[in-house]
């Protein structure tokens, strides 16, 4: 079982992400913003984390910044329908990008991929 925080606007889409995730066998904390998350989570706890990059605040900037607190190794997990189609995951400094909509087996195997 792994600790995974996903942070993303959409109810909808944090609900489903979260259901996948657990029917997995893991435990998800989700956030409707990444300030949140940022503040109150101890990412060396934390095995996988799934970020929307259009938030209020934004995706990119949580990135940078849990990446700046030392977590280079922190498995980083984009999920986003207005990425960029030629940003690849070196370029954001994450391990993956799932683009929405998204299948439960597509989330399930990006998630397994990376723990």
């Amino acid at each position: 079982m792994a600790k995974i925080v996903v942070m993303d606007d959409e109810v909808e889409v944090r609900n489903i992400i979260k259901r996948i995730l657990e029917r997995e066998g893991h435990e998800v904390e989700v956030f409707e913003d990444a300030r949140p998350a940022l503040d109150t989570v101890d990412f060396s706890e934390i095995d996988t984390v799934i970020i929307d990059l259009q938030m209020p605040t934004s995706g990119f900037d949580a990135i940078e910044e849990i990446r700046n607190r030392g977590h280079k190794d922190l498995s980083l997990i984009v999920v986003s329908a207005h990425v960029d189609l030629e940003l690849t995951p070196e370029m954001l400094d994450v391990q993956e990008i799932v683009h929405k909509p998204f299948t439960a087996a597509d989330m399930a195997e990006a998630v397994a991929a990376h723990l």
